[in-house]
């Protein structure tokens, strides 16, 4: 979901009880801190990591090796929401419990049933086998240079197979791509760069990381 329609829905759940602040500093912090609630209670998918150097929220005692990142928000229409796209209804919910100044019980309890909605099937899945929490981490493979090998990512959520781009590398090949002159650049930016240029001369055709890339790319206008 993107913000645009997160900010649309949140501001029909609040009606009339009580307007949005005015001030997006303010908004932000809130919906900040509804992330995090959220995030540690019901372990995202989309949330989940091995790389020790995002900001870790939690470490997840179920799985060992694996954590619970930060979300991130940008409050910018187009930008989607940093959390799996079912949960981000509970995120609306239990912003509007803080908003709200007659409805904050009825609020927190919407979320707290899709939060728990979600855990209850995530829970059944794993029990069925048809999800395997290691196998769903988005993560980052190392090359026998020790650089990050690619920096997109397929995850698995409840709603299907998702992938996840890490906007600071999109943002360094965007404008690489575009003919930008650009600053210095880390030994894994130079070497992601060059497999990606690999890709587009290569046998390469049929890696689906790569493919999705492009089309992403795409919508950036990036030809």
């Amino acid at each position: 979901m993107k913000y645009e329609d997160f900010k649309k829905h949140l501001t029909v759940i609040v009606g009339g009880d009580r307007p949005l602040p005015k001030d997006n500093n303010d908004l932000k912090t809130i919906i900040l801190q509804c992330l995090r609630e959220v995030a540690a209670k019901c372990e995202p998918l989309s949330l989940m990591t091995r790389d020790m150097e995002n900001d870790i929220l939690q470490s997840m005692e179920s799985e060992d090796g694996l954590y619970i990142r930060v979300p991130k928000l940008s409050m910018e229409n187009d930008d989607v929401m940093d959390m799996d796209e079912t949960l981000v209804y509970a995120v609306s919910y239990l912003t509007a419990s803080k908003l709200s100044k007659h409805k904050k019980d009825d609020n927190e309890d919407d979320a707290k049933a899709i939060m728990t909605d979600y855990n209850w099937k995530r829970y059944k899945d794993i029990e069925s086998g048809k999800l395997d929490l290691q196998k769903s981490v988005a993560e980052n493979s190392l090359d026998i240079h020790g650089y990050k090998l690619i920096y997109i990512k397929k995850i698995k959520t409840l709603n299907g197979y998702v992938y996840i781009w890490d906007d600071a590398f999109v943002t360094i090949l965007n404008k690489y791509l575009a003919g930008e002159t650009l600053a210095e650049l880390s030994k894994s930016d130079r070497n992601n760069i060059d497999e990606y240029l690999a890709y587009g001369d290569s046998g390469l055709k049929d890696n689906e990381m790569y493919e999705a890339l492009n089309k992403y790319l795409a919508t950036l206008g990036v030809k």
